[in-house]
């Protein structure tokens, strides 16, 4: 198996859609419940997961010997990995892949959409852009084949249980849990069902009892909630062009982003020039802090100081 300063500037070669997947909030919360059920640290063995340098039974042997434990709970283990780690995060990649050799069934597809819009939705409305044209790219393909959908997905909306903002939220007079279908209740009471326009958008944002008291990230939050639930409910005509540009289910900020790419990794350096550790550290400050590939070198770190 190749050393995890290889496996990671493999890893680093990756489409950026599926480093951002890798180290997306929602994808380090689940290894960590995983790290603390077991007490060990498993970002290395993530990216060599990742990049097809372990598979199978090969995973199950590296449990059991890099952190000498019994065959039953490294089985486990890896039954955990498959179930909660891997086979979700192959099935996001395969709903965000529009190749035409894609994995996933057009009715797969659609129930994953459903399952973003009934309980996944505050995720993606933060997450980077890049991820978001790409779930854009593929609810639009979903709506081209089936225009009906968008009631599903409307629909999805309104039992929606996510808590979007934390201040106190009041509904018909009692407070309720700020969550997106309570929100929706509110502006849909207060401005009908019908299509509304910005100014609209702007005097519930800006004047409504809930939204006023909200501080300026939620409001915007809000935001993106009401245009998203306008952009699926009167689709196609809540577009802005009849050519596609423009289009947007999700909204994407208008200042363009720029994704941030660490440098590449060089092979691993001379053993006469740095030694092993002092490599390592260097390439570490290279990540984010908690990032994956950074969790995955102070994990080697460790084993060079034991």
């Amino acid at each position: 198996m190749i050393y995890i300063e290889e496996a990671l500037e493999k890893f680093n070669n990756f489409p950026p859609i599926v480093q951002l997947e890798f180290g997306s909030g929602v994808f380090m919360v689940k290894v960590k419940k995983i790290e603390e059920k077991y007490k060990i640290d498993l970002s290395s063995l993530i990216i060599f997961v990742a990049v097809d340098e372990l598979k199978g039974e090969e995973i199950i042997k590296y449990l059991q010997r890099e952190f000498e434990l019994d065959r039953e709970v490294a089985e486990k283990i890896g039954k955990d990995l498959d179930e909660f780690i891997f086979n979700p995060i192959i099935r996001r990649l395969n709903f965000l892949n529009l190749d035409q050799n894609k994995q996933l069934s057009f009715l797969e597809e659609k129930s994953v959409a459903e399952e973003i819009f009934k309980q996944g939705l505050v995720n993606e409305l933060n997450n980077h852009f890049v991820i978001a044209e790409a779930v854009n790219a593929k609810l639009f393909y979903i709506l081209a084949n089936d225009l009906n959908f968008k009631k599903e997905l409307e629909n999805a909306l309104y039992v929606n249980q996510e808590k979007l903002t934390h201040k106190e939220f009041i509904l018909d007079g009692k407070p309720h849990s700020p969550n997106i279908g309570n929100w929706l209740k509110d502006f849909i009471k207060k401005n009908g069902s019908g299509i509304f326009d910005n100014l609209v958008l702007a005097e519930y944002l800006i004047n409504s009892e809930n939204a006023k008291k909200l501080e300026s990230k939620e409001r915007e939050l809000l935001r993106k909630l009401l245009l998203l639930y306008r952009n699926i409910k009167f689709f196609p005509e809540s577009m802005p062009t009849d050519t596609g540009e423009g289009w947007e289910i999700i909204p994407i900020d208008e200042i363009e982003e720029k994704i941030v790419k660490t440098e590449e990794i060089k092979a691993i350096e001379a053993k006469t020039e740095i030694s092993e550790k002092d490599n390592l550290i260097k390439m570490a400050e290279q990540y984010p802090v908690d990032s994956l590939e950074r969790k995955a070198i102070e994990e080697e770190m460790e084993k060079v100081r034991s």
